[in-house]
């Protein structure tokens, strides 16, 4: 049984302030939807680590620079209001990226979309609450996006 909340870090990498970089995930808690490259944060393993691993091994860009951006809490609950997924997600913008980025076996999909062609895609609830937040209030300030979602 898995204990939650479980703690996950989220990379934002812009393009010239007005396109983002998303995947279009492959597997649970959100499948065929676009989201930020990220995941979980393994035992023992300091924050920043994670973020620059999850980024790498997500989207083959390297990176050494980041700064919080949003603190995100993602909770599903089934139809009996039992925990199905709890995270806390600590998105960070990458200030640094290096490289081309190129899916991995856990994506179907990867590219930089503007912010207003990003919204159009199926989008994770908190990816599309950050892009809005990026959009109206820019990234000098760290946000904290709450989703609750019950199936």
């Amino acid at each position: 049984m898995t204990e939650w909340p479980r703690i996950a870090v989220g990379a934002v990498v812009l393009k010239n302030n007005d396109e983002i970089l998303l995947i279009k995930r492959k597997y649970p808690p959100s499948p065929n939807l676009w989201s930020i490259p990220g995941g979980h944060i393994e035992v023992g393993e300091p924050v920043l680590v994670a973020l620059f691993r999850e980024l790498e091994e997500e989207t083959s860009l390297k990176a050494s620079k980041a700064t919080l951006l949003a603190i995100t809490e993602y909770i599903r609950l089934r139809k009996d209001y039992s925990v199905k997924y709890h995270y806390i997600i600590l998105d960070y913008l990458i200030t640094d990226a290096e490289g081309e980025p190129t899916a991995n076996e856990e994506s179907l999909g990867i590219g930089f979309f503007r912010f207003s062609e990003a919204l159009k895609l199926e989008l994770t609830d908190t990816t599309k609450e950050l892009i809005r937040l990026i959009m109206s209030e820019g990234t000098s300030k760290v946000k904290h996006i709450v989703n609750v979602v019950y199936e």
